[in-house]
């Protein structure tokens, strides 16, 4: 992604999929506070939610039936909620982005050369 202020690539996709880096993060160029935009925000939170029912669906549909639940229906599902978390990840890196902070240090700096 690149970054709001400076344009330059902020972050690499390896770096943003480490769970915090997508919501926070400071350019290195320009050395910006940077925040998750609603879309990354939004589909972090989809990506959960999914994931979670997909994950344990079967092991819910298990319990609901009183039977056992075999282990390929439960990686099954695991997966299903690993590809859902995947495919959703890829929508937030590619539409999503950044705003800039304005931190207290910057808002000042600002308002004295004005």
């Amino acid at each position: 992604m690149n970054c709001p202020n400076c344009g330059q690539k902020t972050v690499s996709f390896r770096e943003w999929s480490k769970a915090l880096n997508a919501f926070n993060w400071c350019c290195r160029a320009c050395r910006c506070n940077l925040e998750a935009n609603w879309l990354v925000k939004w589909t972090a939170w989809t990506a959960l939610i999914v994931g979670l029912i997909l994950g344990l669906r079967p092991l819910f549909k298990g319990i609901a039936e009183d039977r056992k639940v075999e282990a390929l229906e439960m990686a099954t599902g695991i997966a299903q909620g690993l590809a859902a978390v995947v495919v959703l990840g890829c929508i937030a890196w590619f539409f999503g982005g950044y705003k800039v902070i304005l931190s207290d240090e910057h808002e000042l700096e600002e308002k004295q050369d004005r």
